[in-house]
């Protein structure tokens, strides 16, 4: 990609981010999902510092990166979106450069421009969550660990895995990512040339670069509550959250029926052990939470956990980005998640039947725009992994893993936001299932003129 096609994406996703920010930025939109949280984690940085501000239900870095926009620019929330419209303008480079580095071909300023429009990256630009700075450091991961795969170079090796714990700080969700990578490469490494002695000084400089860049946060949370997890969140998730949903998608009641079973449990095993209320300790309490879920998930059966796992992939791969927006959320509307059902389609029914006719309008057009997209985007997987070229197909597999990694992880979780860690990855083969559609069909438009695609050689 010229130096020139890769300035133009960057405007042109610019002028769109800056142009949806104008046009449906209101202070009040700020009150939606954990802004406020991590607005008040940057303040207290500013005011204490960095070690006395830290929590231990969330990561250091978005706050830090927040705290800095503040301390240089001072607390103005409507630069803080600006400035996250720029950076992720330069993600949509770094998609495009990735598109070009995976399949080898010149579809990169296509990609670019595909991620320009991607509206949930537009939506989540303009909002003070993890999602943008998350997304950027995760992308530029991808782009040097493929650089490693191609090119056998240790340096881009080290650099990607860098990248990919910077971004686990700012957003913990690619924690368990790390070791699955660091295994998946040293496997690559291994199956070249069968020699174990190149292995151990590259486990040993990875896991030394990983555990520099996560080290803080172990330590504050060492020191503060002698635990060696990462963060404090995973009872509240799954109790709070995943139960309920598995208790709805496998058609057992509604979330808010999965609600009341989840405390209603946690209330019954604190009154079986004696307890008044939860330990102090957030670590402890976390770990309680997921005991009790878990007894809950041994009583709900493999099939209904496969069964939920299942339509909370599929919605969220379906979800329209523009559900997300605090614009179209301000329009009537009843809440997914406190909408009854006792299954999908009885949820959805009632969902539909309460909402207004304009968000019915932008929900049915957001739907069918994800379903096309996603249609490609399976194409362009199929046609790219179907290519024979041995590291290509390497780096495929890899971020395919990814894919799974993510979908694993949030289960039955449903937000269009969940999905924007592989709608990177997603827009390179979609971009890919479009120029072989296009070079089929002899469209020689000028971006893909003179180009051989590697599928059909």
């Amino acid at each position: 990609m010229k130096i020139s096609q890769a300035f133009f994406i960057v405007l042109f996703a610019l002028v769109l981010r800056v142009g949806y920010i104008f046009q449906f930025f209101l202070p009040t939109y700020l009150e939606a999902e954990d802004q406020l949280l991590y607005i008040a984690l940057a303040q207290s940085i500013l005011q204490e510092g960095i070690w006395p501000a830290l929590v231990s239900e969330r990561t250091l870095g978005y706050p830090i990166i927040l705290a800095g926009i503040f301390h240089i620019f001072g607390s103005e929330y409507f630069l803080v979106v600006m400035l996250q419209a720029l950076i992720d303008s330069f993600t949509c480079v770094l998609i495009g450069l990735l598109a070009v580095k995976i399949l080898q071909k010149n579809i990169g300023v296509f990609a670019g421009i595909l991620s320009a429009f991607n509206l949930n990256m537009i939506v989540l630009s303009s909002m003070a969550l993890t999602e943008t700075s998350f997304l950027f450091l995760f992308t530029l991961s991808n782009l040097l660990l493929a650089h490693s795969i191609l090119e056998k170079k240790s340096k881009y090796l080290y650099a990607g895995l860098a990248f990919l714990a910077l971004s686990t700080m700012v957003r913990s969700a690619s924690y368990y990512l790390l070791p699955l990578t660091l295994f998946y490469l040293l496997l690559l490494v291994f199956l070249r040339d069968y020699k174990f002695s190149k292995l151990m000084p590259l486990f040993a400089v990875s896991t030394t670069i990983i555990g520099i860049i996560l080290l803080p946060q172990h330590l504050h949370n060492w020191d503060e509550n002698r635990s060696t997890d990462f963060v404090s969140q995973k009872g509240t998730h799954i109790l709070g959250w995943v139960v309920p949903a598995v208790y709805q998608y496998s058609a057992m009641g509604s979330y808010h029926d999965g609600q009341k079973l989840a405390h209603s449990r946690l209330e019954g095993e604190l009154k079986k052990e004696g307890l008044i209320s939860l330990p102090n300790d957030p670590f402890e309490a976390s770990r309680y939470k997921v005991r009790v879920a878990y007894s809950i998930f041994e009583d709900f059966g493999y099939f209904n956990i496969l069964k939920s796992w299942t339509v909370g992939a599929l919605i969220n791969m379906l979800a329209p980005s523009a559900a997300f927006s605090p614009a179209v959320r301000a329009m009537e509307h009843p809440s997914f998640y406190a909408t009854q059902g006792s299954g999908i389609v009885e949820k959805l029914w009632f969902y539909i039947t309460g909402s207004g006719s304009l968000y019915l309008l932008i929900l049915s057009v957001g739907t069918v725009t994800s379903l096309i997209f996603f249609s490609f985007f399976l194409l362009g997987w199929y046609l790219a992994l179907r290519n024979k070229e041995k590291f290509q197909q390497s780096i495929l597999i890899f971020l395919t893993m990814q894919i799974a990694y993510f979908l694993l992880i949030t289960g039955p979780i449903i937000g269009s936001k969940y999905r924007l860690p592989i709608e990177s990855i997603m827009t390179v083969f979609i971009a890919y299932a479009i120029a072989y559609i296009l070079d089929k069909r002899k469209l020689n438009l000028s971006l893909f003129r003179n180009q051989n695609l590697i599928v059909g050689k």
